[in-house]
């Protein structure tokens, strides 16, 4: 009963309509895919007994899955991308000059 449920605020094409969905639908969204996420580990047999009695969750949850494991990608490349800017953006190291100036000549040390 709690997977269909959780499966009833799922958006219906996620991967279309995920984004034109308000603030709180998307968390609702989210935390139905978060806890189902986490039951069907937890409880497999049942898991798997609710969703092939229930083909159209089973493809709405599927379908969730799948777009938000596209989010999370692209969320990783944008954060590296922003990362490699970052870094490209910082100034080169300039190299200090020694703060002793040494009074003996070594460059002849260990030349025999």
């Amino acid at each position: 009963l709690i997977v269909q449920l959780l499966g009833a605020f799922l958006c219906e094409e996620a991967a279309t309509h995920y984004r034109h969905l308000s603030a709180p639908a998307r968390r609702l969204h989210d935390y139905a895919l978060h806890r189902l996420n986490a039951i069907g580990p937890t409880h497999p047999k049942e898991f798997k007994r609710v969703l092939h009695s229930f083909p159209a969750l089973k493809l709405k949850i599927e379908a969730s899955i799948r777009h938000q494991s596209g989010r999370v990608v692209a969320a990783q490349q944008a954060q590296r991308a922003s990362t490699a800017r970052k870094c490209e953006q910082l100034p080169a190291p300039v190299p200090k000059p020694a703060a002793i100036k040494l009074k003996v000549d070594f460059s002849t040390f260990g030349s025999n």
